[in-house]
């Protein structure tokens, strides 16, 4: 793995900024009030364009057009457009944003074609469980919010289908929803799905694309707006053993009936228990009902456990990658991560000339500060001394503990000269701020070597080596210094050593 591929691994900035704004901070007095009518007006003005959409696209009679037909299959199509505006603000706002607008746009919808009002209730739910498996299970595979890789694309593509999958079920109660006839079942199903897939990958993937991250950006400007990361795991375990049981009982109690439970259990002594359920089951189509959205609940919880037992992985994974690369006493990166980085630059520079240059600074009289003051004041020095140079190095540097006193500065695009004026900084710094220990002010300086690497070198640490060996002049010549490699000689650097 490259430091490239880790440093994504680790830090995913855009991934984060998935998880849904709160409706709850509509009305919260931490949000300022422009936020709030911004975001409150949004939903409004979503909620209504959908409901007036999807009315006027039933009373036109689109919820089943005959498209074309291939080699004697009818191909229908369902021209839903409330799916757009639900889907966008699912992906930029957060899920309940777009469930809301899903609900009440369907509810309208499914009331104005003469669903009964407790059928409707149900119904109206179709589009929001497609919304909550294609949102969960994006969220779970951390895709990045503009779909800018082939990655994301490709999830994005398999959670549209099994989210259009989940909510087109309900194509069924639409068709018997004035007594029809439940052959009107699979045009509805394959319209609802192509309607659902295509709007998701023709319109709403391209919107997301090019304002994912901009919405991105303008949630992560403002953390009020994205809370931190949600339950623990205790408190979700609880709620999806609730949701498992919870239906089981309500099925229990209202499709069989209370005064049906004495037949059982009288009919249950003997061997037939379970043909006495089948039985019963055959019969009674509210238990039937039930049963079926039963499955479908534990289908929908099921997806919801499967996202946050992949989330949990990819934090495990982040977590070890991260200290596998991180010196556990100081926080900036270890000597692992810093070979791996050398080896980067000197193929970038072997190939195409880019420069870098490479800082080895070591602590002066480290071990009298430990023998005077203690080990924890020492780990104090350190920890200060990684500190002040982690926030003095620009994005693209990288700075590790490369011994026990020893740090290491690599820095792109900087020459040999840039690198000495930086390490000169540090050392000023370093002398004129001693460490605060317990009451004692422990001065604290070290001594520099820079270097950078030649046309003559054969590995990476070639220029490691020589910012080694100017380390050591400065020691030798009274530490708290910089010293720069010398460049080599003609000769030297014609015979290929590279050496100073």
């Amino acid at each position: 793995m490259t430091p490239r591929h880790l440093m994504a691994v680790l830090e995913e900035p855009w991934a984060d900024r998935l998880r849904p704004i709160p409706l709850r901070l509509l009305f919260s007095p931490r949000v300022p009030p422009r936020d709030r009518r911004v975001l409150g007006w949004t939903l409004l003005a979503a909620v209504c364009v959908a409901s007036l959409l999807g009315v006027a696209s039933r009373r036109l009679g689109l919820d089943a057009v005959k498209i074309l037909e291939m080699r004697g299959m009818p191909i229908y199509f369902t021209f839903y457009p409330p799916i757009i505006i639900s889907g966008i603000l699912t992906f930029w706002l957060g899920l309940p944003w777009g469930v809301l607008v899903a609900y009440a746009s369907t509810l309208l919808v499914s009331y104005d074609a003469g669903m009964s009002i407790p059928l409707a209730l149900v119904f109206a739910l179709a589009n929001p469980v497609g919304l909550f498996v294609i949102h969960t299970l994006v969220s779970a595979f951390r895709i990045e919010p503009d779909l800018s890789d082939g990655r994301s694309m490709r999830v994005f593509a398999g959670c549209v289908l099994l989210g259009a999958s989940a909510s087109s079920s309900a194509a069924f109660l639409w068709a018997l929803r004035g007594g029809g006839e439940a052959s009107e079942f699979f045009p509805l199903w394959e319209g609802w799905v192509l309607n659902n897939v295509l709007y998701f990958i023709v319109i709403v993937g391209p919107v997301l694309r090019l304002t994912g991250r901009r919405v991105a950006a303008w949630k992560g400007a403002r953390e009020y707006l994205v809370p931190a990361a949600g339950d623990s795991i205790e408190r979700i375990t609880v709620a999806l053993i609730a949701s498992l049981v919870m239906p089981i009982l309500v099925a229990v109690a209202i499709g069989f009936g209370a005064e049906r439970h004495i037949d059982l259990l009288e009919e249950s002594r003997a061997w037939g228990l379970a043909s006495t359920l089948l039985d019963r089951l055959r019969f009674n189509r509210r238990a039937q009902d039930i049963l079926l959205a039963i499955i479908g609940f534990l289908s929908c919880t099921g997806i919801y456990l499967f996202s946050i037992l992949y989330q949990q992985i990819v934090q495990a994974r982040r977590e070890l990658a991260r200290l596998s690369v991180t010196d556990a006493l100081t926080g900036v990166r270890n000597r692992r991560f810093a070979d791996m980085e050398l080896d980067a630059q000197y193929r970038r520079f072997a190939r195409y000339g880019a420069p870098y240059a490479v800082v080895l600074f070591d602590l002066d009289h480290f071990k009298t500060v430990n023998d005077t003051h203690g080990h924890e004041a020492g780990d104090s020095a350190l920890r200060e001394i990684a500190r002040y140079a982690h926030e003095n190095v620009r994005d693209v540097d990288v700075l590790a503990r490369y011994g026990g006193e020893e740090f290491l500065a690599i820095l792109p695009e900087t020459d040999r000269k840039g690198a000495a004026v930086f390490a000169e900084r540090l050392r000023r710094h370093f002398e004129a701020h001693p460490v605060e220990w317990n009451g004692d002010r422990i001065p604290i300086t070290a001594s520099f070597g820079v270097a950078e690497p030649l046309a003559g070198d054969r590995d990476p640490h070639r220029a490691v080596a020589r910012a080694d060996e100017a380390l050591y002049r400065a020691k030798r010549a009274g530490r708290n210094r910089v010293a720069e490699s010398t460049p080599p000689s003609p000769a030297t650097a014609a015979a290929g050593t590279g050496d100073a």
